[in-house]
């Protein structure tokens, strides 16, 4: 059984694409894994992270390979006979069409997702538990070690689709004024989710660590902010959110504010893919990838 890992912020430009895509490949690239990401945002970032959309729209709409389609035939055909390979893209990194990461499979994202309550009211219609939609169909996969899901920046039925599907989620952090309110919002929110639908489930979801990125280490503020949230997660009253105050809730590993990341996105090639002038950034992703392998 795969296990399934959610990254999950209400707040956009955290850096959430970025792990998701990253983590994903370091994981099938260096770490052998057969990985599926799965793009559950409308706005479609990890799926133009990994591939041009404007050369692969057309398979995206008319071919109906993206997580809308996926979502919809399950709803409607036979599960029994649902085939899931036919929404994907096998080994999705590619470089003058050679395949660069044959490990790493895509669940495109689309934007009809912005319309995706309806299809969570059809899966109700018929007696399901339209939180579980995304539960339903994951869990069926057998031939991943990994699935990764890149989440909108809301806390709508889809990310909560996601959240509990997953095993475990991470929460990207920047370092930046009011985060801790939002944060805590994030945390209590999320804990709400995970007891009310945990009982059809034979596991909890647990939060597997906060990231922080888009980080400028030689910053004061930045230093500041990281310090004072690892010390607001020790706080015994964390336990209100499911969080163990003594546990490994902050990643080590953090995220640079680097233009390198950018550019990784533009030219579609994830870090771990990326020159030997990367090294540095390559172990940054490395140190992460084995640090969320050892907390799940």
């Amino acid at each position: 059984m795969a296990k399934i890992i959610s990254i999950v912020n209400f707040k956009g430009g955290v850096g959430k694409t970025t792990i998701s895509v990253n983590l994903a490949a370091s994981l099938a690239k260096l770490k052998n894994k057969k990985v599926l990401l799965v793009d559950m945002d409308p706005q479609m970032n990890a799926t133009a992270y990994c591939v041009s959309l404007n050369e692969r729209m057309e398979e995206i709409i008319d071919e109906r390979k993206n997580i809308y389609s996926a979502m919809e035939d399950w709803i409607a055909q036979d599960t029994k006979t649902y085939n899931f390979r036919k929404y994907i893209f096998e080994s999705v990194i590619r470089v003058n069409d050679k395949e660069v990461i044959p490990n790493l499979d895509l669940l495109p994202g689309s934007v009809e997702m912005i319309e995706a309550n309806r299809l969570f009211s059809k899966y109700k219609k018929k007696g399901k538990n339209y939180y579980f939609l995304l539960f339903d169909i994951l869990n069926k996969l057998i031939t991943y070690d990994y699935i990764i899901i890149d989440t909108p920046p809301s806390l709508h039925l889809e990310t909560r689709n996601a959240i509990i599907a997953s095993h475990g989620f991470i929460l990207p952090f920047t370092p930046e004024p009011f985060g801790h309110t939002g944060l805590e919002v994030l945390l209590r929110n999320v804990h709400r989710v995970s007891l009310e639908h945990q009982i059809k489930k034979n596991y909890s979801i647990k939060l597997m660590g906060i990231v922080f990125t888009k980080v400028n280490s030689r910053t004061v503020i930045h230093e500041n902010f990281m310090s004072l949230l690892k010390e607001r997660v020790k706080d015994p009253t964390m336990l209100n959110y499911g969080i163990d105050p003594k546990g490994e809730n902050v990643f080590q590993t953090h995220f640079s504010n680097l233009v390198l990341y950018i550019q990784s996105a533009r030219d579609h090639i994830p870090i771990v893919c990326m020159s030997r002038n990367s090294v540095n950034y390559n172990k940054e992703v490395l140190d992460f990838t084995e640090e969320v392998m050892n907390r799940l």
